[in-house]
């Protein structure tokens, strides 16, 4: 913008220069001043022809001011520039980058990192890490910015119960917080500071829930060779954490829509469920659990998978207080595509299904079964589509309505809507996914 406007002042001040020069050469030729000059009708005489020959010496005179202002204003850009030009190179030699706008120079070269002080260099702030009644997990920074973590009580200002020394701390439950330092993991009382489980293990699993911190339970791993064996440390009726010194293949926790979870895995590869009190939800008598993310009536659903006697995977759907909702005799389980209309099952290549509560609706006895919907004017209605082969290997489907019943009979290719009864449309599901 600076720039801008000395350009401007520069040109104006040509052309005035140049216009009053040209004025007075006017003046001259016409014997008059210009001034008084007011009606160019009755007055025109006076110039005659030397307004003609003024006109065009005015003209180049102009035009003349005009270049040399222009080389003029050229001129001093070429100056300025020759001007930066030679700062910057005056600056380069320094190891500095000079900037024309700012009032300080940045350096560039010969610059460490080391040469600036981190944020929270010095600082000692809190870590949302879990907390025991008034003990919080704390970060102390040193001058690099790199933080030890430890434990206080009451607050920013009060003692240190744990010193500050640990690469890593969880506060788990009321006597219980896991603490690593070197690359191992043990266990610390937090309100005490005390070592529960010395600093040997490689790695740890556990919840950690504030609002609840009575009821969690640590797992601890060592890692010898490929195999890592676990062991899990659980609050007794005063809060203290102690383990029965059983050992596991692996433990997970996790949160399944009802509560908190474990699934373990004994030596053995056989899989079982506890809850967040170490209490026994499924037995451990399974080849493989997997949670389904739903609950059916507040209660929690698992595919689990079992191995018959000749070694083959079977699999069904369990739910959390152990009762059967599929049997575990079908090479695939789907409890996703249906959603709450049912749940798909596979068993040697054909296709059925069973509702969320256990009751099969659709035999496996088709080659495939699909979830479909149309539009009657008032609402979306769900149904079902199974297709098979008839006796002459001609592909054939039929329409069924959510609890299985048919709808329409056996037709060739894939079943339209169309062919549903409108009375019997007013009577299907509402189509909710």
């Amino acid at each position: 913008m600076k720039k801008i406007f000395i350009l401007l002042i520069l040109v104006l001040s040509a052309f005035t220069a140049q216009g009053q020069s040209a004025l007075r050469q006017l003046e001259s030729l016409a014997g008059r001043q210009v001034g008084d000059y007011q009606h160019p009708v009755s007055e025109a005489s006076y110039a005659g022809d030397g307004f003609e020959q003024a006109g065009y010496n005015l003209g180049a005179a102009l035009a003349q001011g005009l270049f040399a202002g222009i080389d003029r204003l050229i001129e001093k850009i070429r100056e300025k520039v020759q001007e930066n030009r030679a700062k910057k190179q005056a600056v380069r030699e320094q190891g500095y980058t000079y900037r024309a706008n700012a009032t300080k120079y940045t350096r560039t070269s010969n610059y460490k990192l080391k040469d600036v002080k981190p944020v929270n260099a010095g600082k000692t702030l809190p870590v949302e890490c879990g907390k025991a009644g008034d003990y919080s997990v704390y970060a102390k920074y040193d001058n690099k910015g790199n933080p030890k973590y430890g434990i206080k009580s009451g607050g920013a200002k009060g003692k240190w119960v744990y010193k500050p020394v640990s690469e890593g701390i969880n506060i788990v439950g009321l006597h219980g917080a896991t603490v690593t330092k070197d690359g191992k993991t043990g266990i610390i009382d937090p309100v005490t500071g005390k070592m529960v489980e010395k600093m040997e293990y490689d790695k740890y699993r556990a919840f950690c829930y504030p609002d609840s911190p009575s009821n969690m339970i640590i797992g601890l791993g060592k890692t010898d060779g490929k195999e890592t064996s676990w062991q899990l440390y659980r609050p007794d009726a005063d809060g203290n954490y102690v383990t029965d010194g059983k050992e596991y293949a692996d433990v997970r926790f996790f949160e399944d829509g009802t509560g908190q979870k474990i699934m373990y895995m004994e030596k053995g590869g056989q899989v079982g469920l506890m809850n967040g009190k170490g209490e026994s939800v499924l037995p451990p008598v399974f080849d493989g659990l997997a949670n389904l993310n739903y609950t059916v009536d507040n209660v929690a659903y698992y595919q689990a998978k079992v191995r018959s006697s000749s070694g083959a995977e079977l699999k069904g759907v369990v739910d959390e207080t152990g009762r059967s909702i599929i049997p575990c005799s079908f090479d695939e389980v789907d409890a996703k595509s249906f959603g709450a209309y049912g749940i798909k099952v596979e068993s040697e290549g054909k296709q059925g299904v069973y509702d969320v509560q256990g009751y099969p609706i659709l035999p496996p006895g088709f080659d495939k079964v699909e979830l479909d919907h149309f539009y009657d004017g008032q609402k979306h209605r769900a149904f079902y589509r199974g297709y098979t082969t008839d006796a002459s290997g001609n592909r054939v489907s039929i329409l069924t309505d959510t609890h299985g019943n048919p709808l329409t009979e056996f037709v060739s290719g894939a079943a339209s809507p169309d062919l549903i009864s409108k009375d019997a449309a007013e009577w299907l599901e509402e189509y909710r996914i």
